[in-house]
């Protein structure tokens, strides 16, 4: 073997090791990423498996009267928020946001009737609106980002303008009642203050 094959041979092989250790780092990096997403996934559904038990034990330890609202608020809030980390679906996220605001619809239920018996002060049950409110509000933007937005081209087909106008009709109508009824309860609200102070 000459001189010259020999350092052929030799750049040859230190080549190839060089393009093999690319490679190497890049499956090293790929299994690290699928590592950390396993990783994460399972994090996110640790965290909402516990904070769905931190809800049930605050729940019922507010109606036996052993915390107030506001923790009671806070639990509710920290698991809709895992829970919408945990998915970027639009139809899930919708979903999970419907089945919170209906949670908290009857947790301001349970509030309104501590307050009833004089055992909770009007402020817990502004907070537990103001979740309510909250939860409405994240769950109609939502439906806002994910219903078809019309272009400015007028390029979207009547069924499709059809379409986007029954789901901002249905919006609206869910507002003005929710509206209504913010209204109705502040009405009530003030009559009860003012037959207090007289």
């Amino acid at each position: 073997m000459t001189r010259r094959t020999t350092v052929i041979s030799v750049t040859g092989f230190l080549f190839s090791l060089l393009l093999l250790i690319p490679a190497t780092a890049a499956e090293r990096q790929s299994k690290a990423s699928n590592d950390d997403a396993a990783q994460l996934k399972a994090a996110l559904d640790e965290r909402i498996k516990v904070l769905t038990q931190l809800v049930d034990v605050v729940t019922s330890q507010y109606q036996a009267g052993v915390v107030d609202s506001t923790q009671l608020f806070s639990a509710a809030n920290a698991l809709c928020g895992a829970q919408l980390d945990a998915t970027e679906d639009p139809e899930k996220r919708i979903a999970l946001l419907t089945k919170q605001v209906d949670k908290a619809s009857d947790i301001l239920k349970l509030v309104q009737a501590r307050h009833d018996a004089g055992t909770v002060t009007d402020a817990d049950v502004l907070r537990a609106k103001s979740l309510c409110l909250d939860l409405k509000i994240k769950l109609l933007r939502e439906r806002k980002r994910k219903s078809p937005q019309m272009p400015a081209t007028g390029t979207q087909t009547k069924d499709e303008r059809g379409k986007v106008a029954a789901d901002q009709r249905q919006e609206l109508a869910e507002l003005k009642q929710l509206a209504s009824e913010i209204s109705a309860r502040l009405d009530k609200m003030e009559r009860r203050l003012s037959q207090m102070e007289e």
